[in-house]
């Protein structure tokens, strides 16, 4: 961890966390491309129509990640090591018992849930093909996702961001291997990516079996106070990743009512830019939590201080520089996907035009619900995440595409992240005497 707040000593430590958010928008654009380019917008249709499990399995390797490593960095910020090292062991085992269980029960059910989901006659044999290798991804992924985390608690960001290289480049070398030479189509991107992602938890287990970490894998007693702590304190960031996976399925089934398959693939491509545009801002929010988290446990007041106005900073640039290069030139995101001859190219430009507006809003949103997730207040950053995904999404979603017809569907966003990001304002300022900070600046840069 780091005492001396400074801008640039919070860049440097964030920067790795950053990274490894940008290389895994990157590698899931690649995988986007490589089926749009190499079958076509049918098969990206599929994706998005898959895309929601894998969220709904990330979202709870993301549950379990945020709000055990808030615990833990506590704890090591109190100086209790023996007790973190204890629960980085529970942490991860029932991370991983988890996946097992999701991955047995969607596999059972994989065709019904494909369906459900809305799968056309069209793209079901895709996403089945696909889907079959992200579900079986699920326990390796959560555990990545936790090593992930930890090693940024552990102090190590650097290691997260190898992780993530070395399971991007892997799934990059063979989505091309398998899809282009082996003509494995669809499925060979799916095997891609359940590869790279096991292939990187190597980098893992060797730092954890290493003398240089602070945790070490222990034989333990379930700790279920902790376990329910963490489910608790994670469950606004669960919530957030899970409303990713709502947010599909409701824009799949918009898309399939206003647009047809079509409209599905332009959502498919509106979402992977979406991803790339805010992985600064997650990846800033994830790689900062430890450090308000451990500084909250350190009493150290003035930190934390610097720690919100330098976040506040640099997602307001960060939001406006997003929103200007998708406002003014979609056409560069778009194109990399799709020809500009398609009809799904000029469905996709227009959507991104009018989508563009949520990044002057979400950044705040993301970081509010972290902040609050990194004092322990899993409730309050539930609370808002709740209202935000599952409350004023769905009343938008049910009244504009009637109003509005296909302009409808690519303002729900928007509007949304606007009205939770006055929710997030009004919690900071209602807590700030209880965690000792101001919103108004009170430090110089």
């Amino acid at each position: 961890m780091i005492d001396n707040i400074t801008p640039k000593s919070v860049i440097k430590y964030v920067a790795p966390s950053i990274l490894l958010m940008l290389f895994i928008s990157v590698y899931t654009l690649v995988d986007g491309v490589f089926i749009t380019r190499i079958i076509g917008p049918v098969a990206l249709a599929a994706l998005n129509i898959v895309m929601p499990v894998y969220s709904i399995a990330f979202a709870c390797g993301i549950m379990f990640a945020t709000g055990g490593s808030a615990i833990i960095a506590t704890k090591l910020g109190k100086g209790d090591k023996t007790e973190a090292g204890g629960d980085f062991t529970s942490l991860l085992l029932i991370g991983g018992l988890f996946g097992v269980t999701a991955s047995l029960v969607c596999f059972i059910f994989m065709k019904e849930i494909i369906l459900a989901l809305g799968a056309s006659d069209k793209i079901v044999h895709y996403a089945l093909s696909y889907g079959i290798y992200i579900i079986l991804s699920f326990p390796f992924l959560i555990i990545k996702i936790l090593f992930e985390s930890l090693l940024r608690v552990d102090g190590k960001p650097g290691k997260a961001l190898y992780m993530t290289l070395l399971g991007g480049i892997v799934n990059i070398i063979l989505d091309y291997l398998f899809m282009v030479p082996l003509n494995m189509g669809i499925a060979g991107a799916g095997l891609g990516t359940f590869l790279g992602i096991v292939l990187s938890l190597s980098i893992g287990f060797h730092h954890f079996n290493s003398s240089s970490s602070m945790m070490r894998f222990k034989i333990i007693k379930p700790d279920l106070k902790f376990l329910t702590d963490t489910v608790i304190n994670g469950s606004s960031e669960m919530v957030n990743e899970a409303a990713i996976a709502l947010s599909t399925v409701i824009f799949n089934t918009l898309a399939i009512k206003y647009m047809g398959d079509q409209g599905v693939a332009a959502i498919a491509v509106i979402m992977s830019i979406n991803f790339l545009s805010v992985s600064l801002i997650i990846g800033y929010s994830f790689g900062v939590a430890p450090l308000i988290s451990y500084n909250y446990g350190r009493k150290n007041n003035e930190n934390l201080q610097k720690l919100l106005q330098y976040s506040l900073l640099f997602i307001s640039v960060v939001s406006v520089l997003f929103f200007s290069l998708n406002m003014l030139a979609p056409q560069w995101f778009v194109s990399i996907y799709l020809n500009d001859s398609t009809e799904t190219y000029k469905i996709a430009i227009e959507g991104l035009r009018i989508f563009s507006f949520s990044y002057l809003f979400s950044g705040i949103t993301l970081f509010g619900s972290a902040f609050f997730t990194a004092f322990e207040n899993g409730k309050i950053s539930a609370l808002i995440s709740f209202t935000k995904s599952f409350v004023v999404f769905m009343i938008i979603a049910f009244i504009l595409p009637g109003m509005y017809g296909i302009t409808g569907i690519w303002m729900i966003t928007p509007l949304t992240e606007f009205a939770a990001m006055i929710l997030v304002f009004y919690y900071m300022k209602k807590y700030q005497k209880k965690y000792n900070y101001s919103l108004k600046m009170t430090v110089q840069l």
